[in-house]
């Protein structure tokens, strides 16, 4: 299977002075931007077949347009969306860098930094995660604009409860002195 860098990413590296390159020219972006992704499961939709070769060419971002429009903007009987704030799902992680990770949420490419990973202090997410996985996430908001714009927040430890909230719950006098302490759960 072969696919063509531009039908890979859904934001394409920009000349050498874009911001967030690096200094980098495209061919390096994408070579960086694709071996973050090894292990990683993507989605294509097949676009042809070279008879001689017996290669097939697909495209990602086309998989990916398809299934934005049947979850985010597709609705159910009552007229509701199907992806909306406050519903947790099961995200791919299709790449790890130490500030966060990156998932694929039904055909959407987004970035969850380190701080929505986990209740505890972590200083880097590859520690933690790898491309591949799967990961449960809470959507915590859905920005529809436009006939295909969308923009999504998502969390991880948002997901499942804070262990924090549950183990001791402390009660502190007007002097700012502890009083007690009561254990919940």
């Amino acid at each position: 299977m072969a696919m063509p860098c531009g039908h890979s990413f859904s934001q394409a590296p920009q000349p050498r002075q874009a911001e967030g390159t690096r200094g980098r020219s495209p061919d390096e972006t994408y070579h960086y931007m694709l071996t973050k992704r090894l292990g990683a499961e993507v989605d294509y939709i097949v676009k042809g077949i070279g008879q001689k070769s017996s290669l097939a060419v697909g495209s990602r971002l086309d998989a990916m347009k398809a299934k934005r429009k049947e979850y985010y903007f597709g609705t159910d009987r009552d007229g509701n969306h199907r992806i909306y704030s406050g519903i947790c799902a099961e995200a791919r992680i299709v790449s790890v860098i130490r500030a966060g990770i990156f998932v694929d949420l039904f055909g959407l490419e987004t970035y969850i930094p380190l701080r929505e990973l986990s209740y505890q202090h972590w200083m880097d997410a590859g520690l933690y995660f790898q491309a591949g996985r799967r990961v449960l996430v809470k959507v915590l908001e859905v920005e529809r604009s436009g006939k295909d714009q969308v923009r999504v927040m998502a969390s991880v430890k948002q997901a499942g409860e804070n262990p924090y909230q549950r183990i001791v719950f402390i009660c502190w006098g007007i002097t700012g002195r502890l009083l007690g302490f009561q254990v919940l759960g």
